[in-house]
């Protein structure tokens, strides 16, 4: 199984890359973390140790929910399996209060609407 998951360092982002990496070392999956920099930020670097994990730069000017959707999986070793059975994405989401909380964010509604696999949402507390 691959995890895909933003790096971000807001609450929201840091949750759910450690929900990414506890949920790795659980069950021996594979973390992929998508972020804007050519190299994962050594903060991010330290929680991957132990974890099998790649890093996906994401391109300048694309969307982040373009980024996560093409991190996932699209092809595997078998043909009589689909790889994107196989997937996660994790996004963390900001709580919102009101009628804002009616509303998701551009780009969560995108990878909810759109992600080929399974999409875990995460909100700080």
């Amino acid at each position: 199984m691959c995890i895909v998951v933003a790096h971000s360092t807001s609450a929201e982002g840091t949750l759910a890359l450690r929900y990414a990496i506890q949920q790795a070392r659980r069950v021996g999956d594979t973390v992929r973390v998508v972020g804007p920099e050519a190299r994962p930020p050594v903060p991010v670097m330290e929680q991957l140790v132990g974890v099998a994990w790649e890093w996906r730069r994401r391109p300048d000017g694309q969307d982040v929910a373009e980024s996560l959707i093409a991190a996932v999986p699209t092809s595997s070793g078998t043909s009589d399996t689909d790889p994107t059975r196989d997937a996660l994405i994790v996004i963390g989401l900001r709580r919102r209060t009101g009628e804002n909380r009616l509303i998701l964010g551009r780009s969560a509604e995108r990878v909810l609407l759109e992600a080929p696999c399974p999409v875990l949402t995460i909100t700080a507390p």
